[in-house]
């Protein structure tokens, strides 16, 4: 079986995280607030449809932060650890 990416990894850890146990309460209140600030009207758009869009635009930007987190560090996949140093700039 072939190696998963650092995104893979990344995606499996973020759909097991509180923030994601809470999907639900999140996109309702981005509705509501959408709603409430009939920021729908511009687009002709569902306040819920919005509401999804936003909510996977997090996800996606957490993805992206993280698996560069992995991509400098790849102990970061099983650590937790945020941090963009490199183990090449280590090694030298």
């Amino acid at each position: 079986m072939p190696e998963k990416f650092p995104y893979q990894i990344v995606r499996e850890n973020i759909q097991e995280s509180e923030t994601y146990k809470k999907r639900e309460i999140i996109v309702k209140e981005l509705t509501e607030l959408i709603n409430r600030n009939s920021l729908e009207n511009d687009s002709n758009t569902p306040d819920f449809i919005l509401a999804e869009y936003l909510w996977d635009c997090l996800m996606a930007a957490n993805i992206l932060i993280q698996s560069r987190a992995v991509w400098y560090n790849p102990t970061n996949a099983t650590q937790g650890d945020n941090s963009t140093e490199s183990i090449r700039d280590r090694d030298s």
